[in-house]
């Protein structure tokens, strides 16, 4: 085995620690959250039932590792035992016992940990985030993580086309013998259910030689000789259950379960190559097809599968073009005068809206309040969606902008009516148009298992008039959200000029927020007058 001694207890303790301080901290919510609360311990439960069986630790050292609060250990102190310089040479497979390899244990550490959540079926928000806080606390940059996590999953399904095509060429006969041997193939080797990959843990059977296989792919990020640690007396098994590592099924679904109010829901695929995790991209305006999924182009395809909602394109274009009416107004000479001399919170206070604007509103309140109600029933829509894991079982991120970021909001309220916590890992708001009390943000904070994060433009002139009636809660989009645990807040109004900016700002905001892209502008396509003067 890899870890020795201190070592081992290093490994199981930080997790433990870093499980521990997470969800001590969310006791503190208020009482609707108790649910969430709840689900966290059995989350951490569980897992730790899972790696202390893996790892082999006895009732005595359990006992150690669980007075470590008691003793002020901070999840950070245990990684001195894991170090950065390899110390130990360890054979590489049962077979080759002469062929000697260094390892770097951070990596077998993160590698283990990631095949252990999969396994126990524990892969969800929750357990991506506890990945990513353990290669935090290792100094392991997280993006190089999901570089390990594609190799692995990657490694998997080609695996698990190999064995689909020698059962392929099975005789009936053998096909049939091979049926009543269905208990042992779930122990011992890779199938699919429904189409959907997964790991599963046994009773420490891994063959080497597929341990080998896995520390091949693992060389490569540093990971070698982490098959010789799971092929030894705590390796692991693959077992065939339902999808964690695909998510087939997500593209080209339509519900029909509470479609009334909503004309066209559906999701268009941008990089779909069946990652362990998701990202899901919510615009808010549509001024061209391509409006869908252009402002999240140039997110780097390193981040997971992504995927588009597209949802009621018609209406999403007439309020377009109603908002850059009102955005054209905003922006006239005498209009200007009167707002350069004005606060906006004067003018949402007041009502002291100038004349020229106010008789817009007959323009523009009525599709901007058809807007609101369709995106809040959008994301019910999205919310079943998610219950019924058309995405797969891996965690899912959802990033909005607008009434994007609304069909968001109430996506996430509705799951945490139901309960549905683990499905969401991290969520990005900008320009959010939603009004809600703290407790109700509290909710929707429960169903997020790393971030939620609300952008805001306190100058946002577009928005402060569509909200100029409401002054009960404050406006996301429009200042932060206080007193809400675990929601963060962050002031974009240097970033774009306003509401109609965030289409052309969402890579800028999406760097800032730490998600990897590309480019920090996009290529808008030619339209077809562009197309028709150009030749």
């Amino acid at each position: 085995s890899i870890l020795q001694g201190a070592q081992k207890i290093a490994y199981v303790g930080i997790v433990y620690l870093t499980l521990s301080q997470a969800y001590t901290a969310g006791r503190n919510q208020v009482r609707k959250e108790d649910m969430a609360w709840a689900s966290a311990m059995n989350f951490s439960r569980k897992t730790l039932r899972a790696l202390y069986s893996h790892m082999h630790i006895t009732k005595e050292e359990q006992k150690m590792i669980e007075q470590l609060n008691a003793h002020g250990k901070e999840s950070e102190d245990g990684a001195a035992d894991l170090p950065v310089v390899p110390t130990g040479i360890i054979p590489l497979s049962v077979e080759e016992q002469a062929e000697r390899i260094r390892t770097d244990i951070r990596w077998a550490v993160l590698a283990d940990l990631f095949l252990i959540l999969v396994a126990d079926s524990q892969y969800d928000s929750r357990g991506r985030n506890l990945l990513r806080k353990i290669s935090e606390h290792l100094g392991v940059p997280w993006i190089d993580v999901v570089g390990m996590e594609l190799r692995i999953s990657e490694h998997l399904r080609m695996s698990e086309e190999v064995a689909s095509t020698m059962r392929a060429e099975e005789s009936v006969s053998e096909k049939r013998n091979r049926d009543g041997r269905g208990a042992r193939w779930a122990m011992m080797g890779l199938a699919t259910v429904g189409g959907g990959l997964m790991l599963g843990l046994s009773a420490g059977l891994l063959a080497p030689v597929i341990g080998a296989g896995l520390a091949a792919g693992f060389t490569g990020i540093g990971v070698a000789g982490t098959g010789a640690f799971m092929g030894g007396a705590g390796g692991m098994a693959l077992i065939t259950t339902g999808g964690v590592l695909t998510g087939s099924g997500l593209a080209g679904k339509k519900m029909h379960k509470r479609t009334k109010g909503v004309s066209f829901f559906d999701f268009h695929p941008v990089v779909d190559d069946k990652r362990a995790n998701l990202l899901l991209c919510v615009s808010g305006m549509l001024s061209r097809d391509e409006d869908f999924w252009l402002p999240f182009s140039t997110v780097d395809p390193i981040v997971g599968d992504q995927f588009c909602l597209m949802w009621e394109p018609e209406m999403l274009t007439e309020l377009d073009n109603v908002l850059k009416i009102l955005a054209g107004e905003l922006l006239g000479q005498a209009v200007q005068t009167v707002l350069g001399h004005t606060m906006l919170s004067t003018l949402m206070a007041g009502l002291m809206w100038p004349l020229a604007l106010s008789k817009l509103g007959y323009l523009v309140d009525n599709p901007w309040s058809v807007g609101l109600d369709r995106a809040r029933k959008a994301g019910l829509i999205l919310a079943d969606t998610l219950l019924q894991h058309m995405q797969g079982h891996r965690p899912v991120t959802l990033v909005g902008y607008s009434l994007g970021a609304r069909v968001i909001f109430y996506c996430l309220v509705e799951l945490a009516r139901v309960h549905a916590y683990g499905i969401v890992e991290d969520v990005y708001f900008a320009g959010a148009p939603v009004t809600a009390s703290n407790e109700l943000w509290t909710e929707a904070v429960s169903v997020v298992g790393g971030r939620l994060v609300n952008c805001y433009h306190k100058n946002d002139w577009v928005l402060g008039f569509l909200y100029r009636t409401v002054a009960r809660y404050p406006v996301a989009g429009l200042a932060p959200i206080e007193g809400v645990c675990r929601l963060e807040n962050m002031d974009v109004s240097l970033e774009l000029k306003g509401h109609l900016g965030y289409r052309a700002a969402m890579p800028r905001l999406l760097k800032r927020l730490g998600v990897p892209v590309t480019a920090e502008e996009f290529t808008e396509p030619e339209t077809a007058e562009e197309r028709s003067e150009r030749e």
